[in-house]
């Protein structure tokens, strides 16, 4: 019940409207440039911010139990910073990253800080998908 509720207040809040509304061009493009790059049945794939329908379109698996990103950028309970070195600690193959400037309410700046330092030290870009509203940078590993 308090999942539910910390669900419903987080895609309710304000400036969230990205949650309900998806970019489905730039969602095919970034789909299309990992489909493109030959991934194994083994390969995951991390969507760090938006859109959870990519790994759908993608025909890849999230790294771990987290599949949305508020849970992880966010200071949910068992979740959080946590669990983004958790997911990392899992080096998936590819990691996409939306445009920043449309950001949850409650993000932390220490999953930020994780993940800027894994694409740095571990990942190249491979794609940027721009949509009509949208857009997201790709990265392999």
């Amino acid at each position: 019940m308090l999942a539910s509720l910390s669900v419903a207040a987080a895609v309710s809040a304000p400036g969230v409207d990205f949650v309900r509304r998806q970019d489905l061009p730039a969602l095919t493009a970034a789909a299309q440039s990992i489909r493109a790059s030959g991934p194994g049945p083994e390969d995951k794939l991390y969507v760090v911010n938006r859109s959870v329908w990519l790994n759908s379109m993608a025909d890849l698996a999230p790294p771990t139990k987290y599949y949305f990103p508020f849970q992880t950028l966010c200071a949910f309970p068992g979740a959080g910073p946590d669990a983004v070195a958790e997911i990392l600690a899992t080096r998936p193959r590819y990691i996409v990253v939306a445009d920043r400037r449309t950001k949850y309410y409650c993000e932390r700046p220490e999953s930020w800080r994780l993940i800027d330092a894994a694409l740095a030290a571990s990942y190249r870009l491979l794609a940027r998908a721009a949509g009509a509203f949208d857009s997201y940078d790709v990265y392999e590993a």
